[in-house]
Formats: C-alpha cells, sequence, structure tokens
C-alpha cells in the first residue's frame, strides 16, 4: 500500500505606492502639510495549514509507504518611489513600503504494515516554507522641499512553527524520514538618490 501527498501554496503580490514623472512641462506638488507614499503588503499569512496522509498495509508479505510534502512559497515585490523629474514641496515627505508574513504548516505521515512472513513500512514527511520578498522604498532623481524626509523600508517575516512528524510501525522492518526547513531570502533596502 502507498499514499502520497503533495500541497504546493504559492502566495505573490506587487504593491507600488509611487509619485513620477509624467513628461507634462510641470509635475509639482506644493503640500500646506505632509506628503506620504506609502506601499504596504499588510499580511500575507498562511496558518494552519495541515496535511496528512496514512498507508496501510496487511497480508502474509506486507509493505506500506507513505509520503508527504508540503510546500508554502511567499514572493511579494513592495515598492514606494518617488521617481523621476517631480518637484515635491512639503512640511515632511514620507517614502515608505512595508511587508509582513506569517508561515506555519504541519505535515504528518503514518505508515503501518502488518505481515504474517514478513512486512516493511516507510513514512516520509517533508514541509518547506521559503519567503523571497523584495521591498524597496526610494527618491530617485526627484527634487524635495521639505523640513523632514523618511524614506523607510521594512520587512517582518515570521515562520512560528515548522512541524514535521512520521510514524512508521511494522512487524518487520519500519522507517521514516522527517525534514522541516524554513529560509527567509528577503531584500529590503530604502535609497534616496
Amino acid at each position: 500500500s502507498v499514499g502520497v501527498s503533495v500541497v504546493k501554496a504559492t502566495f505573490e503580490a506587487d504593491v507600488v505606492a509611487a509619485i513620477r514623472d509624467t513628461d507634462s512641462t510641470d509635475d509639482t506638488i506644493t503640500a500646506t502639510g505632509d506628503v506620504t507614499v506609502h506601499a504596504d503588503m499588510e499580511r500575507t499569512e498562511v496558518r494552519g495549514q495541515e496535511a496528512v496522509t496514512a498507508s496501510v498495509a496487511a497480508g502474509a508479505t506486507a509493505i506500506a509507504g507513505g509520503g508527504l510534502g508540503l510546500i508554502n512559497t511567499v514572493t511579494n515585490d513592495v515598492l514606494a518611489e518617488v521617481k523621476g523629474d517631480v518637484t515635491i514641496t512639503a512640511d515632511e515627505l514620507d517614502v515608505l513600503a512595508e511587508e509582513n508574513t506569517v508561515l506555519t504548516a504541519t505535515a504528518v505521515a503514518t505508515t503501518i504494515a502488518i505481515g504474517a512472513s514478513g512486512a516493511g513500512a516507510l513514512g516520509v514527511s517533508v514541509i518547506r516554507n521559503e519567503t523571497s520578498s523584495t521591498t524597496r522604498s526610494r527618491i530617485y532623481g526627484a527634487t524635495v522641499n521639505a523640513r523632514n524626509v523618511d524614506v523607510s523600508s521594512d520587512s517582518n517575516t515570521r515562520i512560528p512553527q515548522t512541524l514535521t512528524a512520521a510514524l512508521s510501525a511494522s512487524t518487520g522492518v519500519s522507517g521514516l524520514v522527517n525534514i522541516a526547513y524554513a529560509q527567509i531570502n528577503n531584500t529590503v533596502s530604502a535609497e534616496i538618490t
């Protein structure tokens, strides 16, 4: 008896907030207060994702195998910018980019083999949680007349739980493999050029 389950979830979002040159003769913003350019990927959340697979075999010679793969990938692109031949006059200019991600997952594989003359069971459970997001804020080629200028980027990724379990039982030989993998590969930048 063989049981295999694969669950794959991919999350991608592009969030842009921008003031850009429109190629018109006058790209000017004049404000008596503050000007804010804010790109916010408020929350990419994968919580409570669970997967279970089971395989049971019985007979004179019984062989059971169960495998489970659970893959979560997040690749967001968040950009806040003031770009080009633009003039901004304000008390304060804020260019802010934010991204928040939460990933949790649980995988369980169970195999049982019962045989009179021989039995074998193998259980495999694999989880992979990975983020590769880009969060950028920038002022590029613009003229800014302000008392205060804030250009900032913030990426907050949490992977509080990556749990995998495999159970393998047999009247003969049994084995199990558990792999839990969590990786954060985010790029964050804030610049004025």
